[in-house]
């Protein structure tokens, strides 16, 4: 049973608004983990994926929904900086996509593209998976470690 949901924090949320690049973890059939590298669309409060319906990704969630997000600040942002949500994946069938909430974020995905993803989720070949979460923190910059 999936834990309990939690709203994104707001530094988490005002973050991935910021910061499409996420990497995406589902687990294999074996359990063993996978990462797939995404951009995240912010939808309903909520981090969502556009992605097909046959994907592996989906395939995983579908028999554990278990996952981890970890949203990152470009490469070459001056101070690398992530987060970290944790939770489950919620398949959402049928559903709109999302509009970026920032204009920052506008040149990560051309027109083409959001319109193509558009057209296939209404034909059903793309679907949205959302990230319910039970977890959520801004990490340290890792760069002043160093």
């Amino acid at each position: 049973m999936p834990a309990k949901e939690i709203p994104l924090p707001p530094d988490v949320l005002e973050f991935v608004r910021n910061n499409p690049r996420t990497f995406l973890l589902s687990r294999r059939k074996d359990g063993s983990p996978t990462g797939h590298p995404m951009l995240c669309l912010i939808g309903d409060g909520h981090i969502q994926f556009s992605t097909y319906r046959k994907s592996a990704k989906v395939l995983n969630f579908q028999r554990d929904s278990t996952t981890a997000c970890l949203v990152t600040a470009k490469h070459d942002a001056p101070a690398f900086k992530a987060a970290l949500v944790r939770g489950h994946a919620r398949i959402r069938e049928g559903a709109e996509l999302p509009t970026r909430e920032t204009p920052e974020t506008s040149s990560w995905v051309s027109q083409g593209v959001s319109g193509r993803s558009k057209e296939r989720l209404a034909s059903g070949k793309r679907i949205i998976v959302e990230i319910v979460p039970s977890e959520a923190a801004p990490l340290a910059d890792v760069r002043k470690r160093r």
